[in-house]
This record gives structure tokens, sequence and C-alpha cells, in this order.
């Protein structure tokens, strides 16, 4: 058995060097086509953004709408390396399709981690910062992608029937107790109280809109659907954009499942 897994670590090895050489010669290609040319940090990171993205899309129609994530988690990272942040573009591409995959700030999303395994990108002594790309999350994307799995399948059956429901309060209700344990209030608040700051600030002040940007962000990410409308409908009213948020949603749905 121990000779069996050496082997399989091995291969997992083997593997993972390989697609780390392929991701770095795509990116090369591209990279050279961007200012500053392959060696520019900033121009490696538009070309991994470019290739998770492309990825996205290919997956189906609804594709398109995993890519505000990916596009906030660039501008997080962008900041890092502007800052003098090393450019690991193995964690970098690790942590933009984690960010499609668990949303932007699963990092500090008290939906899928304890408020004591949060990382902060703005931690550290202040004359050397700790930022994204300066420590390895994998322990905590391991137990964030545990939580998000384990949830999965109740919180999209709540979340479809909230949905049919028009969003009313029993349902949300329903939806917050299959994403939260009834031993974790703390959680449920700290997310409420993050969502509200969210909707607050991309000026959502429309009740039933806010309702339906919180069911999907109980479901797929905090601040995910605030996202979403900011990128495909941010001059639309408040009625078009309930109807294109919750086909959106649907969208959502069926990428993950």
């Amino acid at each position: 058995m121990n000779v069996l897994s050496r082997q399989l670590r091995v291969l997992s090895d083997a593997i993972a060097q390989r697609h780390a050489s392929e991701v770095r010669r795509t990116v090369d290609r591209r990279a050279d086509a961007l200012r500053g040319g392959r060696n520019a940090p900033l121009a490696r990171l538009r070309g991994l953004r470019d290739l998770v993205a492309e990825k996205c899309e290919a997956s189906g129609t609804s594709g398109r709408y995993l890519v505000p994530e990916l596009d906030f988690a660039a501008a997080l990272l962008r900041s890092e390396l502007e800052k003098g942040a090393s450019c690991n573009e193995s964690r970098i591409e690790a942590l933009l399709s984690a960010a499609v995959a668990l949303g932007a700030w699963w990092f500090i999303d008290s939906r899928l981690l304890e408020l004591r395994d949060f990382f902060s990108p703005a931690g550290g002594p202040p004359n050397q910062p700790s930022g994204l790309l300066a420590l390895d999350l994998g322990k905590r994307f391991e137990l964030a992608t545990a939580q998000a799995q384990s949830r999965s399948v109740a919180a999209t059956h709540a979340l479809k029937e909230a949905l049919k429901d028009g969003c009313s309060q029993a349902a949300m209700r329903a939806l917050c107790e299959a994403v939260f344990d009834a031993q974790r209030p703390d959680a449920l608040a700290h997310f409420m109280n993050n969502e509200k700051l969210l909707l607050q600030h991309a000026r959502i002040a429309a009740p039933s809109l806010q309702t339906l940007c919180l069911a999907g962000d109980l479901a797929f990410g905090m601040g995910r659907c605030v996202r979403l409308l900011s990128q495909f409908c941010p001059n639309d009213t408040a009625d078009q954009r309930v109807g294109m948020l919750t086909g959106m949603i649907h969208g959502l749905v069926d990428e993950f499942h």
C-alpha cells in the first residue's frame, strides 16, 4: 500500500508539472502580445485570466455568468502584483479557479469557512503585508470546498423552491437553514451583514431585487449576484433586473449541477 501510495503521488506530481508547463507555454504566447511582454507580471495575469475565462465560456451558454467572479478575483491579484507580490502562476491559476467555483470572496465567506479560518488579504504587519499571493490557502480551500459540496444538493433544492415561491419569507428561511447550521448563528449574521453592505454599495435598493440577490448569493457565494447585475444589466429598471437575474441564477444552477 505504501508503494502504491508513493507511485500515485509521483504520478500526481508529474500530471501537475505537465499541466503547469502547458499553462506556462500558453501564457507565454498570450503575454507576448500584451504590454510588457511575457516577463511582465500583469501581462501574465491577464493571460491566465483569459485562459480560465475561456474554460468558463466553453462550459456552456451560462458559462459567461462565471466570468464576473473571475474578473473580481483578477482585480484583487492585480493589486497585489502592483504592490510587488511575486507572480506565482500556479497559485494565481488556483485562486482564479477557486473564485469561479466558490465565489470571489470565498476566503471570507461564512457559508464556507468558520470565522476563525477567514483570511484577510490586508493581514500581516504594516511593513510586510501578507496578501493572497503571499500565503498558501490550500487548506482553507479544502475546507471551503468540502463545506460547499456537503451543502450543495440541499442549498440548490432550497434555492429552486425559493424561486418558485417568489422568495417568500418562509422560502428564504428554508434556504438559510439549508446553508447554515442552526449552531452557527454568528456565521449567518456575518453573511447577512456583509450582503447588506454589498447591496448598499451597489445601490441595489428595490426589495424584490435585494431578496433575489440574497437568494442567489446564499447558494453560490457572497456578492456573486451583485457582481452579475453590475456586469450584465447595470442600467436596467428594477423589474428588468429581477427578470435578468432570475435567468442568470437558473443558469448558475445549470453550471454547478
